[in-house]
């Protein structure tokens, strides 16, 4: 018998005999992700929520909000400039401040080079006169320091090894971080003849 009755069949839903979803309901993809902002919103005001919430995490380089926030967040290019104009007018962007604070942050944490961290600047979306401005900054005497301590400190790790080896090993180590060719070879040749003889790498070729 056809009918709405207690027989009815029960399939799968969208199988004739039983109700399927309601083609007007929100499904699980239409929900708004949690912390989204309202798609009915003020444009200016959505990029503004975004762009707050991204600083709340660090320090942002323009370059790097613009690429945020159009790219990856869909927000378009006029918007996003005329918010992140106000935010530079009021001291929340400033990209001096991002690449010194970036500078001294990895040549502490890492021991990186001049050299090395303006390549991470510019992938950032630094401009090359702010990043003329920080290296300006280094001191070459004390960036030749930082060579000889990473090397020295890592020349410990290597005793036992063939001088050739570990010589290579350092200067391998201090070029992955930025350092000349001249400053490495200065560093690691001061660093291993330091080696008290008892850990001096011995004529043994290494690994």
């Amino acid at each position: 018998m056809v009918g709405g009755g207690p027989g009815r069949s029960r399939g799968r839903p969208g199988e004739a005999g039983s109700p399927g979803p309601d083609p007007a309901a929100p499904g699980p993809g239409d929900a708004p992700a949690p912390g989204s902002p309202d798609p009915d919103a003020d444009p200016a005001e959505v990029v503004r929520e975004l762009a707050l919430r991204r600083l709340e995490q660090r320090d942002y380089s323009r370059g790097e909000l613009v690429d945020h926030l159009v790219r990856r967040r869909g927000c378009e290019r006029g918007v996003v400039d005329a918010v992140l104009d106000r935010f530079e007018a009021v001291g929340l962007v400033d990209d001096a401040r991002f690449a010194a604070l970036w500078a001294e942050s990895r040549r502490r944490s890492r021991g990186l080079s001049g050299g090395a961290i303006a390549r991470e600047l510019r992938a950032r979306h630094v401009s090359e006169e702010i990043i003329a401005g920080v290296l300006a900054s280094f001191d070459p005497d004390g960036e030749a320091a930082t060579a000889q301590e990473l090397a020295r400190s890592r020349a410990r790790t290597m005793r036992g090894l063939d001088r050739r080896v570990a010589y290579r090993r350092l200067a391998g180590f201090l070029a992955r971080r930025g350092y000349g060719p001249s400053v490495a070879a200065d560093a690691v040749a001061r660093a291993l003849d330091e080696l008290p003889e008892d850990s001096e790498p011995s004529g043994r070729p290494g690994p």
